[in-house]
């Protein structure tokens, strides 16, 4: 039973969900940005890319939404950090990792002088639940940069276990409303068809708990910081940017949506990549 219970959340939580080092630079191509449009939900308008950038410099936190298997939200989320790190220093904050692996992290950029870019995965314990050839470039891009740090910024697996078999429940003021719950209940029974109400709370939790161990992350940073996740993790009426705010944190957060049409991100971003 509990390796059928593991499997399920696997599916869940995946599927949802400077000098530039010269050989990083041969392996990731600019991103052509004549084939998108950046759509500003608060002026709602469409703004010049060079101004989305100048915009986003101005804040603290910058949330990059992804679906996890499309390869030109991930093109467009290189180019947005080679843009924003090319004067400053970056933390590239990602889902993909458990905040158990920052030493394994931290230990491979000690050793960057000796890394290669064909070796990084193995080197920075890449989880293949997670498809690297997705990520590769950006992976790249971040580590062989000199004003990039990679940061791990999710709960481990052995934690995710341990909420599902029982703990206190996360409190918050914003975050933890029932209509907060009800939207990621939809989301998980609609997108991954399960009806089993005790198993959708259970999950529920779980993505709550990954939510505001994220919102951790990103408040108790002290530099700039690039937040690569899923969607529904960025999302602004039910994932880390409520758990930022019941932190009663400062930081000025925003959330870029992708997509190929405005569909219903407006309410959930703050700016949104619409693809041609």
């Amino acid at each position: 039973m509990r390796i059928i219970i593991l499997s399920v959340m696997l599916l869940f939580f995946v599927s949802c969900s400077l000098v530039q080092n010269t050989q990083a630079n041969n392996n990731t191509k600019g991103y052509d940005i004549s084939n998108i449009s950046v759509y500003d939900v608060g002026l709602q308008k469409e703004i010049p890319f060079d101004k989305f950038i100048s915009t986003l410099n101005t804040y603290d936190i910058v949330m990059l939404g992804e679906k996890h298997d499309e390869k030109k939200h991930h093109a467009m989320q290189n180019e947005i950090l080679k843009r924003l790190s090319e004067n400053r220093k970056v933390y590239l904050v990602l889902e993909m990792f458990g905040t158990n692996m920052q030493k394994t992290i931290d230990s491979a950029e000690k050793n960057k002088a000796n890394i290669k870019p064909n070796s990084l995965q193995k080197e920075i314990g890449w989880d293949k639940k997670w498809d690297y050839s997705q990520y590769k470039d950006i992976m790249q891009t971040a580590f062989f940069s000199d004003n990039v740090k990679i940061k791990a910024g999710n709960i481990s697996q052995d934690e995710i276990m341990t909420i599902y078999e029982g703990v206190m429940p996360i409190r918050g003021d914003l975050s933890t409303r029932q209509e907060v719950k009800d939207k990621i209940a939809k989301v998980i029974s609609q997108t991954h068809h399960i009806d089993d109400k005790e198993m959708i709370d259970k999950l529920v939790e779980i993505q709550q708990y990954k939510d505001r161990r994220m919102a951790d992350v990103l408040v108790n940073t002290d530099d700039f910081c690039i937040f690569l996740a899923g969607f529904y993790h960025v999302s602004k009426d039910m994932g880390v940017p409520l758990h930022i705010k019941d932190y009663k944190s400062s930081k000025k957060v925003a959330v870029v949506g992708m997509s190929d049409s405005l569909q219903d991100k407006q309410a959930k971003s703050d700016f949104i990549i619409l693809f041609k």
